[in-house]
């Protein structure tokens, strides 16, 4: 597995593998529809960026990075298995 950096050009995978992950991890409790309008509120990678931006201006922050973290053993996983 090659781990790096994610850039500006992720956002579209990054929102994918969100909406992914949501619609995996809550689909199968709620209606259809219910999801649909949750994952194109919130994953879009518009959406995604404007908030990124905003919370990282809002904290002072330089640069951002992503993790995941070494404890969440079923992200990490999730990660592998797409290749990313």
């Amino acid at each position: 597995m090659k781990i790096r950096d994610a850039g500006p050009e992720d956002f579209e995978l990054l929102a994918e593998l969100g909406a992914r992950t949501f619609r995996d991890s809550f689909g199968p409790q709620n209606r259809t529809e219910d999801i649909d309008a949750y994952v194109a509120a919130h994953f879009a990678s518009d959406t995604m960026r404007a908030w990124l931006k905003q919370y990282a201006v809002a904290s002072g922050c330089d640069e951002t990075h992503l993790d995941s973290g070494a404890w969440r053993k079923d992200a990490n996983r999730f990660f592998q298995r797409e290749g990313v």
